[in-house]
């Protein structure tokens, strides 16, 4: 999924109403030293990541993502490389990859992000400390993106049986970020599961709900699109959890048990 629009919301909106604090943030990000950026295999993934997202807003990100791909300097024009990292994080998007594994795997010079039959990227520390995404991944990219749009295509007959805006826990967070970031907090309660909830707090408190949760995820951190499920068959999915409960989404049955789609059931103590 791209999510160029929920990054303009985000950066563009504040959803607490009050001056902006991902404008900060953000103003920060852009100060930190490419060192630090790829300093680690999740750091180099997300900056890759981010560059693609804020592309349309914020097109001198992608030098940075440049650095994020083993090539060398001047064998391939910029608009090539564009190419190649938009393909690469569409790639990465269907493939969801799960972030908080590469934690566990920095003590080694390489990292296997996805390998299978047809798709095969990693990351690998160079010779100057930083990690990148090896030379094999990014002679590969062309050839995967093919898979994985064909991959993309197949998953979407399923999805198309599921409610618009719900097709997957992807599909559902983002839409319901984007509303949030839009102040359409009515629209963004249409993607939560007030099934436990009755009926007349669902009218006085959903938008209320909406934006609680929404403001979490925002203080929680960057929603990254790309290690978000985008399998309409897939199980619960957790984004986050702790001590004070967890933002889960989970396909959701209408009566008579046919498919909704997924909806996040709300669990943070916060929201009570």
């Amino acid at each position: 999924m791209n999510s160029s629009g929920f990054l303009v919301g985000v950066v563009l909106s504040s959803i607490l109403g009050h001056a902006n604090p991902d404008l900060e943030a953000l103003k920060q990000y852009q100060n930190q030293l490419l060192k630090e950026k790829l300093s680690t295999p999740i750091s180099s993934f997300n900056t890759l990541c981010f560059a693609a997202e804020a592309y349309p807003i914020i097109p001198s990100l992608m030098r940075e993502a440049f650095s994020c791909l083993e090539v060398e300097p001047g064998t391939i024009s910029p608009d090539i490389l564009n190419s190649m990292i938009l393909d690469l994080n569409d790639i990465l998007d269907e493939l969801s990859v799960p972030l908080r594994d590469f934690n566990t795997l920095s003590i080694q010079d390489r990292v296997v992000v996805f390998k299978d039959e047809a798709l095969s990227i990693s990351l690998k520390k160079c010779n100057d400390g930083l990690w990148r995404f090896d030379k094999e991944t990014v002679a590969q990219i062309k050839s995967m993106r093919i898979v994985s749009a064909s991959r993309t295509q197949a998953r979407k007959l399923i999805a198309n049986q599921l409610k618009s805006g719900l097709h997957d826990p992807n599909n559902t967070m983002s839409e319901f970020m984007m509303h949030a970031c839009n102040s359409d907090f009515i629209s963004a309660t249409h993607h939560l599961d007030f099934s436990e909830f009755p009926p007349d707090q669902i009218k006085t408190k959903g938008a209320l709900i909406g934006w609680k949760l929404a403001a979490i995820i925002q203080r929680k951190g960057y929603l990254f699109t790309q290690e978000i499920p985008e399998d309409p068959n897939g199980p619960k999915y957790i984004w986050n959890a702790s001590s004070k409960g967890m933002i889960a989404v989970q396909r959701v049955y209408i009566p008579g048990g046919k498919m909704h789609g997924f909806l996040p059931r709300i669990r943070f103590v916060q929201l009570i």
